[in-house]
């Protein structure tokens, strides 16, 4: 049985409060039709309104069975609108871009079949109509679509707010046939001025007057239904939105594309430096195996931790801030025990003239060291790499050509063929053969074809070969590393080493350095003026060099290769961050007109809003709704993106090959595309946060008669 005792409901006008409904005790049966009848203003609907949970009263109590609804919270309200209660409204309130079925389906709050909908509609004659929208219904119709919605979920109240106020004589009659019909199994309450239907119709009259009524004391042993769990189905509310946002697809379409202004930028941006970056790191993990870590002899400027205080000048003693990076043989088996090194080339400042087979010496800076770990870099033109150290190869540029100076020792004044060089010799001059001794001195000798003749070091020009990757105009000749040990030995019992060794002095004539620099230069016991490091991977780098930086002998190495990849990822870190700025200034501005369009869209909708308060929407299926809108929009938002984005790939790529020379620079990373994607969606939905909620929070009278 439903009760209402001592039931009171107000409105202020202004600071004066007008009393509506005052003191009100009724009591309703399970079963029966009872019509509530008064003049307009005497609370009649009000009084509707608080039995259906539509409104709150001001003090008072609402029974169903021994359940105080007036004391239900917002969620278990909800419940007893979508279980208990069923409305019918006199002007219908159907949402009338959607059409009979989906409308009478809003009213579903559980799992009803398509054959329960059916089998309603046939009932009351609306069947051949179903899928027609309700904006094409005659008045007769939308009541009856208004009556087969109440009773889709089975309620067990049915309230009916002047269901024939809007009709005319035989619709009337048709519909309160069905409502007397309903009355047999439900507790059926219409609202109406029309005292001759009640009369014809109702199991009992109440009169309300002046905000009052008499009451008459109800026996009724049999028990309402239970409070089922309400909300509306979340297929119904995505079919809402979709059928919203098509009705008003221009608005639809133009916020797309809106949004899908900042998110290309967004997405072209992260891409490209995406891109960049990972070129970057798969050059870098290619060349750390031919570009090595090096640890030169020398001295190198550290860091000033001091400070001043600006009363007085502070001397720093040299000790402090300059540190003579040194070689040992230490230095060297430690770096050979260092598993993570790939492999280790050594570099020597010593004694090596070298002359042509024409007996004209040769410039040694045009000389340098070929490792294995530096074969691949380079393209064989004509003949083969180095196979022993005694051979040799030219290296010209990427034009093929070569300096003058460094054929002119071969007597070579005019181009020549690739041929010409390959089997052309020289021969290292070995310093008994290159020094001579004067005066307790010793002096460079000049007679090169005499060297030439007693030198048995002979190296043989085996190959031309270019750089792969290194526009770099530069040539040189290559010889084999070995070649260093190799000379090392044999000068290591010459007699300006014996010489030197016996003598505190510089011996060499036209040489700077100390007595063991000399000895050094010349061959004996020679350690590397510089060492290279080569790695397998970027990994095996960074470990082996913090074990060199934990080191007990302080080692200064420069790494030029990360030296230089960090300055350029730096630049583009600096020119991403500003672009992708811009990017999020553009999508904050798509979201603050998000929030605006989805306040609009709630104001438009404002009763489409109580509508489904009233028939048991809870709260967060309001917030769903506008919610479902947005992700949608931003979904759309996001496809038209990506379709620009594929669209852009080869433009792209064919500007940035031919502006910077990067090949296939910009590519498609569709797991990113997408996170960006959902990123973007979250946003837009953020941005609607705001009016949905307040959508959600609105009264649910003030929106249906809108207040």
């Amino acid at each position: 049985m439903l009760k209402l005792r001592g039931v009171c409901k107000g409105y202020f006008e202004g600071k004066n409060k007008r009393v509506v409904l005052n003191n009100i005790d009724i009591d309703f049966k399970k079963r029966e039709l009872v019509f509530i009848l008064g003049k307009s203003g005497s609370g009649k609907s009000t009084l509707l309104n608080i039995i259906g949970g539509n409104l709150r009263c001001d003090s008072g109590e609402i029974y169903l069975d021994n359940a105080l609804v007036s004391k239900f919270d917002d969620k278990l309200l909800s419940d007893y609108r979508g279980s208990i209660i069923g409305n019918v409204f006199q002007d219908y309130n159907l949402i009338d871009y959607m059409d009979v079925i989906s409308n009478v389906n809003l009213g579903s709050t559980g799992m009803s079949s398509l054959k329960r909908t059916s089998i309603l509609l046939k009932q009351l004659g609306l069947f051949s109509k179903r899928n027609v929208r309700v904006s094409k219904l005659s008045g007769g119709e939308k009541q009856r679509v208004a009556i087969a919605r109440a009773m889709i979920k089975d309620p067990e109240i049915l309230l009916c707010d002047e269901p024939t106020g809007a009709l005319d004589s035989e619709n009337s009659v048709m519909i309160m046939d069905i409502l007397k019909k309903i009355s047999l199994n439900k507790l059926v309450i219409v609202v109406s001025h029309d005292v001759d239907l009640a009369n014809r119709y109702a199991d009992r009259i109440i009169y309300l007057k002046d905000g009052k009524t008499e009451y008459v004391k109800q026996i009724d042993s049999n028990v309402m239904g239970e409070i089922k769990r309400g909300g509306i189905k979340s297929g119904n509310i995505f079919k809402m939105a979709v059928k919203n946002l098509w009705l008003k697809k221009g608005r639809t379409i133009l916020s797309s594309l809106a949004i899908s202004l900042g998110l290309i930028s967004m997405i072209l941006v992260v891409l490209l430096a995406n891109n960049f970056n990972k070129e970057l790191s798969d050059l870098e993990e290619e060349l750390v195996r031919v570009i090595p870590v090096k640890i030169s002899n020398g001295k190198y400027l550290m860091d000033n931790k001091g400070k001043g205080d600006n009363k007085k000048i502070i001397l720093k003693r040299e000790e402090d801030y300059i540190y003579n990076n040194k070689i040992t043989r230490g230095d060297i088996e430690f770096l050979k025990g260092i598993k993570e090194i790939k492999a280790i080339t050594y570099n020597y400042l010593i004694s090596m003239p070298i002359v042509s087979d024409r007996y004209k010496l040769m410039d040694d800076e045009y000389f340098s060291v070929i490792n294995g770990v530096d074969k691949d870099r380079y393209e064989v033109i004509k003949g083969r790499m180095p196979s022993s150290e005694f051979e040799i190869v030219l290296k010209v540029d990427n034009n093929g050509m070569v300096y003058d100076q460094l054929v002119k020792p071969f007597l070579i004044e005019n181009d020549i063929e690739n041929d010409d060089i390959i089997g052309r010799r020289v021969r290292v001059i070995l310093n008994d053969s290159y020094y001579g001794e004067e005066d307790g001195h010793f002096v460079l000798l000049d007679n090169y074809q005499e060297m030439y003749d007693k030198s048995d070091i002979e190296l043989t020009v085996v190959g031309v070969i270019k750089s792969k990757d290194e526009e770099v105009d530069n040539s040189l000749f290559y010889y084999d590393g070995r070649l260093i040990n190799f000379i090392i030995d044999r000068n290591k019992d010459s007699l300006i080493i014996k010489r030197q060794l016996e003598s505190d002095k510089v011996l060499l004539m036209g040489i700077a350095g100390d007595r063991d620099e000399v000895l050094n230069y010349l061959g004996y016991n020679s350690l590397p003026m510089e060492i290279g490091l080569y790695f397998d991977s970027i990994k095996d780098k960074e470990n082996a060099l913090g074990k060199i930086d934990n080191y007990s002998h302080r080692l200064i190495y420069v790494d030029e290769m990360a030296s230089s990849i960090k300055i350029v990822k730096e630049f583009m870190l600096i020119v991403s961050g500003v672009l992708i700025v811009f990017s999020v200034i553009a999508l904050g501005v798509s979201s603050i007109m998000i929030l605006l369009m989805t306040s609009v869209r709630v104001r438009e909708r404002k009763k489409e809003i109580g509508i489904l308060r009233s028939l048991g929407a809870r709260k967060r299926d309001v917030r769903k709704l506008f919610n479902i809108e947005n992700i949608l929009i931003g979904g759309m938002a996001f496809l038209i993106s990506l379709v620009v984005v594929v669209v852009l790939e080869r433009p792209i790529n064919v500007f940035m090959d031919s502006a910077l020379g990067l090949d296939n620079i910009f590519k498609i990373n569709y797991g990113l595309v997408f996170l960006i994607g959902l990123g973007n969606i979250l946003l837009v939905m953020a941005a609607g946060y705001i009016p949905s909620r307040r959508a959600s929070n609105m009264e649910i009278v003030s929106c249906i008669y809108n207040r």
